[in-house]
């Protein structure tokens, strides 16, 4: 590291409880690098030594944040200091095994418009964790692409370790710190440097391992965290009247043949989430895409909302139920007279009246041979309805003591 001039890079870890990984990281860090850099070490509040190993390594400037204030603010946080001409983000859980930063400089001078560059990320059994990504509509979904030869049209790549031209950062600005605790902060800034002409690239020389959690998939909360960071990006980044007419009804039809309980309040749990800042994701949308006016956005994506909620606590119940409402009220109306007990007479005149007749005499032979049934069917059909309707009343108790408390943490 080189002080007192023009940095080329400074390096940006947002650390929290890391001291499992932070000194490989560093260590990896310095063995591996040919330019001039600066590390800049963000502590979100970590309960362990990540702090102390960080003053260990010379040179390092260290932000400590009093609580975690998620990976967005650290990032920011580290941006708002740095002199060096790229900032480099990269996870503590990441070892550097090539000169990632030699390379990823090199790639930024193949053309001025090359704003952000990733790196070629590996698990820790060697295979390609992630190269780039690509965004799967229409329910905006993120895939992780694990190939070399990527396509140049690239959505993102990861802020696991990522690279951005100051200029860029100048032009498209911080972070988005509402996608808190983490996740799709960094797909959101490649889609808001690639909407004012900024390239994104992949840079498979620069190479690293990283050792990411995988304890965490089935977990409510966590896939919550995902289904709101995937509902906030989509808002910002589609106009409503695409939200209407593509995703509500892929997702609609997803719902209903979901039988994974998880994530469909994830998804519930989700959509009252994001209809609380619903206001402000609008207000940036216009903000940021200002040639695309979307008129009655608010209304529209609301309602959006509510109809993948009831939809997700309607398949909720009929899972813990057992049974299908559809199929309870489908048996319900087979029961029910058939219409060709009900006849027209051709006969003039005396036609009407025959049909009357006719139709009197076979409904009453029916009501003699299924009414019982019927009448049965009709208590039990009742007892479903009825128990669907408190378990959905459950549910809606539930996600609603799930919005308070995130309204309090958004409001502390």
């Amino acid at each position: 590291m080189t002080e007192n001039r023009k940095l080329d890079a400074s390096v940006v870890i947002p650390a929290w409880n890391g001291e499992d990984f932070l000194a490989d990281c560093l260590r990896s860090l310095r063995e591996h690098t040919s330019v001039d850099y600066e590390i800049i070490v963000v502590d979100n509040g970590s309960r362990d030594r990540t702090a102390q190993i960080a003053r260990e390594w010379s040179g390092t400037r260290i932000i400590s944040n009093v609580t975690n204030r998620g990976f967005a603010r650290a990032v920011n946080q580290g941006i708002e200091t740095a002199c060096g001409e790229v900032v480099f983000l990269l996870n503590q859980d990441t070892v550097v095994i090539s000169d990632c930063l030699g390379f990823v400089l090199q790639r930024m001078t193949s053309g001025p418009q090359v704003g952000i560059v990733g790196c070629k990320l590996l698990s820790s059994t060697g295979d390609i964790q992630h190269t780039g990504g690509r965004i799967v509509e229409p329910l905006f979904e993120s895939e992780h692409l694990c190939e070399d030869n990527l396509r140049p049209d690239i959505d993102y790549v990861t802020g696991a370790a990522m690279a951005i031209r100051q200029s860029c950062i100048c032009e498209v600005g911080l972070f988005d710190e509402g996608f808190f605790p983490a996740y799709s902060e960094d797909v959101d800034y490649c889609l808001r440097a690639r909407a004012r002409g900024w390239e994104i690239a992949y840079e498979p020389r620069a190479t690293l391992l990283h050792y990411e959690s995988q304890s965490q998939g089935a977990d409510r909360d966590f896939l919550a965290t995902l289904q709101t960071q995937r509902l906030r990006l989509m808002f910002k980044h589609r106009s409503s009247e695409w939200v209407y007419r593509h995703y509500l009804p892929a997702e609609l039809e997803r719902v209903g043949s979901s039988s994974t309980v998880n994530w469909l309040v994830a998804l519930a749990r989700a959509c009252l989430a994001v209809s609380c800042e619903i206001n402000t994701l609008v207000d940036w949308r216009r903000g940021f895409y200002p040639d695309h006016s979307d008129v009655g956005a608010t209304e529209t994506l609301l309602s959006v909302l509510f109809e993948i909620r009831r939809a997700a606590r309607s398949q909720i119940a009929e899972l813990s139920l057992g049974i299908s409402l559809d199929e309870c009220l489908d048996e319900l109306e087979d029961l029910l007279p058939p219409a060709d007990l009900m006849k027209e007479s051709k006969v003039p005149v005396l036609g009407p009246l025959l049909d009357r007749i006719t139709s009197l005499r076979r409904l009453a032979r029916w009501s003699v041979t299924r009414q019982r049934a019927y009448d049965v069917a009709i208590l039990e059909s009742l007892h479903v309805v009825n128990s669907y309707f408190e378990r959905v009343a459950q549910l809606d108790a539930v996600l609603e003591q799930d919005i308070q408390s995130y309204v309090r943490k958004s409001q502390s």
